[in-house]
């Protein structure tokens, strides 16, 4: 029988381990299987985004670039991703303490609070970044890292969860995607935009 350790170390971000084995008996306490998962994930995230391919000697895509797509085109354009950004969910805070571990300061009486947590993972000047996102920007750029046309990945994101009810839902909707894709492009997020297939 495989153990819970090896299960642990084993996991992907894309296994589904706290549903497949978190019976009561395997484990009676979800948070801790939660928070030992995350921080197994988190660990080999941070080890696969600083040992593989970088941007530290490579253009990406700027503001400027972004902000001069016309209108019009954005149906045929995708965003290719810079090849160390890797996104992760997790079920805790667990980034935070795994911080405060590496820096000496973690403690048993703050432990990491048990709450979905969405993570952008990126390696710049060869330091590994933890970027903490909005629920809404994470599937955005999940959409975007799938190949999804622009306008199609901000639609979907669009229609589920920022659905304008007034002008000013709209004018609001439209200010939060502008402020994620000038900070996607600080953080140099992608790299470039090609034509869609």
């Amino acid at each position: 029988m495989t153990s819970g350790w090896t299960i642990l170390i084993a996991v992907r971000p894309d296994d589904d381990v706290s549903v497949a084995d978190s019976s009561e008996e395997s484990c009676p306490d979800k948070y801790w299987l939660d928070l030992m998962t995350d921080l197994a994930l988190l660990e080999r995230t941070y080890s696969e985004v600083f040992s593989g391919p970088g941007i530290e000697d490579r253009q990406t895509l700027s503001t400027d670039d972004i902000s001069s797509i016309p209108p019009q085109r954005i149906s045929d354009l995708e965003l290719i991703p810079s090849p160390c950004v890797s996104l992760l969910k997790l079920n805790t805070q667990a980034h935070d303490y795994a911080i405060a571990v590496r820096k000496g300061t973690a403690s048993n009486d703050a432990l990491p609070q048990q709450k979905p947590t969405y993570l952008v993972i990126t390696r710049l000047n060869y330091v590994v970044r933890t970027i903490e996102v909005e629920p809404q920007e994470y599937e955005l750029l999940e959409n975007l890292m799938a190949d999804v046309c622009l306008d199609e990945a901000i639609a979907r994101v669009a229609d589920v969860t920022l659905t304008p009810h007034s002008l000013a839902d709209e004018q609001d909707r439209t200010g939060r995607i502008s402020k994620w894709f000038q900070k996607w492009a600080t953080d140099r997020l992608f790299l470039r935009i090609r034509e869609s297939a």
